[in-house]
């Protein structure tokens, strides 16, 4: 096993050297596009509406009901994705956040079916570019979250808009699942990780149940 890509709250995608499987509540299943999309994924995430989305070196891929398409721009593949994640769009709408070419895009569903790559309203200064992004899903009482890892700090956007979240030093990594965020940074062979839940961050504990 190379690898391990989460899809889901019950499947992930997994990819060894005979190719990519889908492991659901148990199983291991080799789908039918598995020849077609092959090993090498950069990253995956699911949106709002339940849609499983993988990026990989041949382009930005939308799997739904075990049927597997291909998102294109301008008839061409999204090919050169570096990193992704879900969360809302600036306008509140279910999004797809993705870094290409050092910038960033969003894609929304504008109708059933049909979707729009857009730019953002991203606060990025000249030569500055995007090298991670996290999501934080929407609670009680809260909606979710974009967090991006620049090459120069963290931004974090939420329904006030951007702002720059201030830490001691400057992150190497992001990791979000559910309401938590995991931000950390290598410091020699100990990594120091922080944690962000409801508003506060936690270093180096593991999150509460």
């Amino acid at each position: 096993m190379r690898a391990t890509f989460r899809l889901g709250p019950h499947s992930a995608l997994v990819e060894t050297d005979s190719g990519l499987f889908l492991a659901d509540q148990g199983w291991l299943i080799e789908p039918l596009w598995q020849e077609v999309l092959g090993t090498g994924i950069v990253a995956t995430a699911q949106t709002a509406d339940g849609a499983a989305w993988l990026a990989h070196p041949t382009g930005l891929f939308q799997l739904q009901g075990g049927v597997l398409a291909s998102l294109k721009l301008s008839g061409q593949p999204l090919t050169g994705i570096t990193t992704m994640t879900a969360a809302p769009a600036e306008d509140g709408l279910p999004g797809l956040w993705f870094a290409r070419e050092g910038k960033l895009n969003v894609v929304v569903a504008s109708a059933p079916g049909v979707y729009q790559v857009r730019g953002t309203d991203a606060p990025l200064a000249g030569g500055e570019t995007v090298q991670a992004l996290a999501g934080l899903s929407a609670g009680t009482g809260t909606t979710g979250e974009t967090w991006v890892l620049t090459s120069t700090r963290l931004l974090r956007r939420n329904p006030d808009g951007w702002s720059t979240v201030a830490l001691p030093s400057r992150p190497e990594q992001l990791l979000g699942a559910g309401r938590y965020l995991w931000a950390a940074r290598a410091n020699g062979s100990t990594p120091t990780t922080r944690t962000r839940r409801s508003g506060a961050w936690r270093r180096g504990c593991p999150p509460a149940p």
